[in-house]
């Protein structure tokens, strides 16, 4: 579904999968977890944070944010996404350089 001042999409993050972090220069996200189970990282101006992501949880990437997230059940993170602007706006996210991997598996900032 898209309009002039944003779009939704069904995404999906195969098992396992993590995410490289990155920044949107452009857009603002909005998630709803509609099943499976992951986790989020984030970091903005006024500090980060790790949400866990789990059916029914919503959360907000706002521009500007670097942010990375993983699935971590045998069933794929399934979540709509609410874009605004509509996405794709250019330019294409960047990637979040230095920040390392926050989500890697084993001996990560999350401690798993």
């Amino acid at each position: 579904m898209e309009s002039e001042n944003g779009n939704m999409i069904h995404a999906s993050v195969p098992v396992g999968q993590v995410n490289r972090a990155t920044v949107h220069a452009t857009v603002s996200e909005f998630w709803h977890i509609l099943s499976g189970e992951g986790q989020i990282w984030r970091r903005d101006a006024t500090g980060e944070q790790t949400v866990d992501l789990r059916r029914g949880v919503s959360i907000d990437i706002p521009v500007g944010t670097a942010f990375q997230y993983r699935c971590r059940t045998a069933e794929p993170l399934e979540f709509i996404c609410i874009s605004m602007p509509p996405w794709p706006a250019p330019p294409r996210p960047r990637s979040s350089m230095g920040l390392g991997s926050r989500l890697r598996p084993k001996r990560d900032s999350l401690g798993v």
